[in-house]
């Protein structure tokens, strides 16, 4: 695993469970200088990106997954999701 994958799990891990339970709320549900998560389950790198060997990515997706709209769902499920997606993309 990269130093890129590797930064990018460890931000996704440190996003509240809060966030991503809380149902649709605002376009964007979680987000630091670097990403940013909308409610689309999109993750993008962000334009002010300061991580050099991600910015040149900006402002691309980097992962994705499809939540269902029930709830059922856990933080831990997201996050497992959008890790996985992750192999998508090139980092």
């Amino acid at each position: 695993m990269g130093q890129n994958t590797k930064r990018v799990h460890r931000w996704i891990d440190n996003i509240p469970d809060i966030k991503l339970e809380g149902g649709m709320g605002s376009n964007t549900l979680y987000k630091t200088k670097d990403l940013r998560l909308d409610n689309q389950g999109v993750l993008q790198v962000n334009c002010g990106c300061t991580i050099t060997s991600l910015k040149r990515l900006a402002p691309g997706t980097i992962a994705d997954c499809l939540v269902p709209t029930d709830d059922s769902w856990s933080a831990q499920q997201i996050r497992d999701a959008l890790k996985e997606s992750m192999k998508e993309y090139r980092l």
